[in-house]
């Protein structure tokens, strides 16, 4: 647990984002690089020292994509390491699978086509990341890696977390507390893992 402005936090939510009604109410501390809504700002990829082994549970949901594969093991590990043994980490991630269902079909479950040339399509946003059409953007393609549930599952495992195991959207945090962030879009893979209790 954490003490920070008075609150105890023993839950981790990272990159929170900036809409304050995408925030997870206590106990869970919500962190981003920046943003009204974050109660801590901090680079997710390096936490602070002094959290180690403090939460109980750490999620980060539609976060991991915008890594590269060669910096997973280091942002894993730190993630990781604030988790208390026998922690739960919950990852939530754009779902190769269901994308390239998707893009074989021509449309989303909800019939929305699936390319476009012309506008933004739910599907490209969960490939290239929200805002991939924006010249303005300095790199536009936001999103670095797909998973799909063997890819994050073996991903897990490598890293040292055990009892990896895929779970319902209706089964996390942000739909308990009503909280529509991206966990809750049709296109969403939710896996958690346990952090051995050996540490």
């Amino acid at each position: 647990m954490i003490k920070i402005n008075g609150n105890d936090y023993s839950k981790l939510n990272l990159g929170c984002g900036r809409d304050i009604s995408k925030k997870l109410p206590m106990p869970w501390l919500n962190v981003d690089l920046g943003g009204t809504s974050a109660d801590f700002i901090s680079d997710v990829r390096c936490l602070p020292q002094e959290w180690s082994e403090s939460f109980c549970e750490v999620r980060a949901s539609h976060l991991l994509e915008h890594f590269f594969l060669n910096e997973m093991e280091i942002v894993l590990r730190d993630w990781v390491r604030v988790l208390v043994p026998g922690g739960l980490l919950r990852i939530i991630v754009p779902d190769l699978d269901i994308i390239t269902e998707a893009l074989r079909n021509g449309v989303d479950s909800k019939g929305r086509k699936s390319i476009s040339i012309t506008e933004t399509t739910p599907i490209l946003a969960q490939i290239y990341g929200v805002g991939y059409e924006a010249p303005e953007i300095e790199n536009p393609w936001r999103h670095r890696f797909l998973f799909n549930e063997v890819i994050l599952r073996d991903i897990l495992l490598q890293n040292g977390l055990e009892n990896v195991e895929r779970y319902s959207q209706n089964k996390d945090p942000a739909q308990y507390y009503g909280v529509k962030d991206d966990s809750q879009n049709p296109f969403s893979l939710c896996i958690m893992a346990e952090k051995p209790k050996g540490g």
